[in-house]
């Protein structure tokens, strides 16, 4: 009888859990019918590490191109940086005025005139640069041969050799460069310093294209030991024509037109002879060209070496056919005031320049 009971009571029981097992399953489906969708499982160890690769990849990432950015702003800073620097000095460089060879400036004994005009006064005054400003126009495009004609170091050309004031035997120009329009009559081409060559070839265009075309260069550079020599034929070629003279009147006539060894202007590279004659004369003086020459040369950087005025100066006859290298500034100076070399020169070592 208890047994009885006992197994209604145990199937009671069951059927109880049964139904509520079924009661909890029944409301799990309801709930997920009704969400319409099934609760998500959990995530593997696999997946979970793979999403923790792909963020490290993602932060790496922004890393990189915040690297990346930041190099482009610092390079960019840096060069406008340095830009800029250079600019300020570049600035500050062409502030300065240029400044020359005070050393080519030589000493004369000869006695010059008190004074310049107030705009030639000093090597210091204001450079005056390009032809237009200077009212210079050529027929001629010359623009190659600007700097040549009007050099940066425009005090660089004015050495002096002359009665009083000489060359040692051992200078010789290191620039020496071929003259273009030596005469073609077989005598060896001559040479003069760079700047100087490129100048008077700049003036033999010139002078062609306004009709002058039978001029040449007969002498240029020459070196102590030649002029010596020079000068020696024509001490012996006195004493041939004026059987009672001494030697040292020889000589003394001789140093009217010719220079003595070192004394000579021809050694400082920077001078040359141009005419049309067969032989160098005053005649040249009668001919067209030299007018032309004696109103141009200077635009050139060139002057006439021994002016017919100036021979009490100079100590040498007037040389038509002689003309000589100083840079436009200084030529422009020189054809201004009416000085001759020796006189400007003075005036500018007087002034303290």
């Amino acid at each position: 009888m208890n047994n009885s009971i006992n197994n209604r009571n145990r199937n009671k029981n069951s059927d109880i859990r049964y139904k509520r097992t079924d009661s909890r399953q029944n409301n799990h489906t309801a709930a997920s019918s009704h969400s319409g969708r099934q609760s998500p499982p959990y995530p593997s160890p696999a997946r979970i590490r793979a999403e923790r690769a792909k963020a490290r990849m993602r932060r790496k990432r922004r890393r990189l191109i915040l690297t990346a950015a930041t190099s482009v702003v610092l390079i960019a800073a840096v060069a406008g940086t340095v830009f800029i620097i250079g600019k300020l000095i570049s600035a500050l460089t062409d502030s300065k005025p240029s400044s020359g060879d005070e050393t080519s400036i030589s000493e004369t004994s000869e006695n010059s005139p008190d004074t310049l005009p107030p705009e030639t006064s000093s090597v210091g005054a204001n450079q005056l640069t390009g032809p237009a400003s200077y009212g210079i126009t050529f027929i001629s495009d010359l623009s190659s041969y600007e700097e040549y004609m009007d050099p940066v170091d425009r005090d660089g050309y004015l050495l002096i050799a002359n009665k009083t004031t000489s060359l040692d035997e051992s200078y010789i120009p290191d620039d020496l460069t071929e003259l273009a329009d030596t005469r073609a009559d077989g005598r060896t081409v001559q040479k003069l310093r760079y700047n100087a060559a490129k100048a008077f070839e700049a003036m033999f265009i010139e002078m062609r294209a306004c009709g002058y075309t039978d001029v040449s260069i007969t002498s240029g550079y020459r070196s102590y030991t030649y002029q010596a020599e020079l000068f020696e034929n024509y001490t012996n070629k006195e004493l041939a024509n004026h059987p009672g003279w001494t030697r040292e009147q020889a000589e003394e006539m001789a140093a009217t037109y010719s220079a003595r060894a070192g004394t000579s202007e021809h050694q400082t590279g920077l001078c040359c002879d141009m005419h049309n004659l067969s032989s160098a004369d005053k005649a040249f003086a009668n001919n067209p060209v030299y007018t032309w020459l004696c109103d141009n040369s200077w635009k050139f950087g060139i002057i006439l070496r021994y002016p017919e005025d100036k021979t009490n100066i100079t100590g040498y006859d007037f040389e038509p056919w002689h003309y000589r290298y100083v840079g436009r500034y200084h030529a422009y100076k020189i054809h201004e005031s009416g000085l001759c070399l020796e006189e400007y020169i003075s005036q500018l070592n007087t002034s303290g320049s």
